[in-house]
């Protein structure tokens, strides 16, 4: 289809959208709940490479940032190579902290939906890579890399220049229009 959507036809995603939200903080917990029996368990079974690398990608997701990089030395360590099937996440990963200056604070709600993303300095706006977080998280923790890609063919380990951005929208949508405050980082590489 071409054209403008209508209005009919983005009801029944607005109305998925706040059924899924309030599942996130439960996906959360549970992705928490497993990282912490592996962690368990990897502790009786610590040759476990495979273990340590999906305990590494856990701690990634929840922000984790100190854990994960641990993790993923210890899954590195017993496999004694550098190779792609262990450091494929941690080719090239982007982290920092989101958080709303205090005079504009008052702006946002946490109902409001996050968005943190990274793209090329000098290509295409489409983001290379992106993460979804709800505003009453903030300050958030953030990791961004090839796991996060939106487009497969486009990844952040692919560019030499990446701009990181965060965007806050009331309505949960992502595109610029219904963004109400926006900041982006100044060119670096990733490499």
């Amino acid at each position: 289809m071409t054209g403008p959507v209508s209005d009919v036809e983005t009801e029944p995603e607005t109305a998925m959208r706040e059924p899924l939200e309030s599942i996130q903080p439960k996906r959360i917990d549970s992705v928490a709940t497993m990282a912490k029996r592996l962690h368990e368990r990897l502790i009786n079974h610590a040759d476990d490479s495979d273990g340590w690398l999906l305990l590494a990608k856990s701690y990634d997701h929840m922000g984790e940032l100190d854990a994960a990089a641990s993790a993923r030395q210890k899954a590195l360590e017993l496999t004694g190579k550098d190779d792609e099937s262990t450091t494929e996440s941690a080719a090239i990963e982007v982290f920092g902290t989101i958080s709303v200056a205090p005079g504009i604070a008052d702006q946002v709600n946490a109902s409001d939906t996050l968005y943190v993303f990274a793209r090329a300095a000098n290509g295409p706006p489409m983001p290379l890579a992106a993460r979804r977080y709800s505003a009453a998280q903030l300050p958030v923790r953030f990791v961004l890399n090839d796991s996060h890609s939106l487009s497969p063919p486009r990844r952040l380990s692919g560019e030499n220049n990446i701009v990181v951005g965060a965007s806050i929208s009331r309505t949960g949508d992502a595109m610029a229009a219904s963004t109400t405050l926006k900041g982006y980082s100044t060119a670096f590489s990733p490499q």
